[in-house]
């Protein structure tokens, strides 16, 4: 690994480690990572509980001037402002 690379996970590392108490640091990656996952299962378990079933939707009923030919959208201007212009 590229020294910048690597001293820029050293300094990664650290900030984690100061982040989560450990001043001194984890002695090892494995034990900065078994804290984490261990840190993450404890924060992620309430999130794993199912949820609680919903009841089935009742079914819609369709307006019935949506299915007449009344209902549906006239196809020209024209035939809006007819529609709706006093007599």
């Amino acid at each position: 690994m590229p020294a910048n690379l690597r001293k820029a996970h050293d300094s990664l590392d650290r900030a984690v480690d100061r982040a989560y108490g450990q001043t001194s640091g984890f002695p090892t990656d494995a034990a900065r990572l078994a804290f984490l996952f261990q840190r993450h299962e404890t924060l992620a378990a309430p999130l794993a509980r199912p949820l609680p079933r919903r009841q089935p939707r009742q079914p819609r009923v369709q307006h019935p001037a949506a299915s007449s030919p009344q209902g549906s959208a006239p196809t020209e201007l024209g035939a809006v402002h007819a529609e709706h212009s006093p007599t």
